[in-house]
């Protein structure tokens, strides 16, 4: 008779669970906006000030130049590497960091998008990490370090 009764707690407990998972973000459906958007980019169909303005992160301590100054930094690494890219797997890096440094503290995940890049008939794999910050995805945040502003993932100039 006991063992009856834990049985509609077992599935009340299941069934939160799966409520819980849709308030997560879905980086999958991030993951492959993402990389639409740096197609739409390489093949001209957005701006740059248009991708940056959506994919690059400015904290209150920086200003629209700075994001400007690392996101076009950012546009000219995938204009100069792929003519394409495709999104070959995404995943939970496990950690809240990328590297070794440790993003800001507003930073909540980082991911990991594996990207197959493709340019004048050649074909190369690379990662690039993806910022969840607020519940969307973003490349890059930039903010003031000190007196200097710097832009997290990208270390050094």
């Amino acid at each position: 008779m006991r063992k009856l009764w834990y049985l509609p707690i077992v599935v009340l407990v299941f069934i939160l669970s799966g409520c819980l998972s849709l308030l997560e973000p879905n980086v999958g459906q991030f993951s492959e906006q993402i990389v639409k958007a740096i197609n739409d980019y390489l093949k001209s169909n957005i701006d740059a000030d248009y991708f940056i303005e959506r994919y690059v992160h400015v904290s209150e301590s920086a200003t629209t130049a700075d994001a400007i100054f690392y996101g076009n930094k950012l546009l000219d690494f995938f204009g100069q590497n792929a003519s394409e890219v495709s999104l070959v797997s995404y995943g939970d890096t496990g950690l809240k960091s990328f590297e070794l440094n440790q993003p800001p503290s507003w930073v909540e995940k980082v991911y990991t998008l594996n990207l197959l890049m493709k340019a004048g008939g050649k074909v190369r794999t690379d990662s690039c990490p993806m910022l969840l910050i607020e519940g969307k995805p973003f490349l890059l945040t930039v903010y003031a370090s000190g007196t200097q502003i710097v832009a997290y993932p990208i270390s050094g100039e």
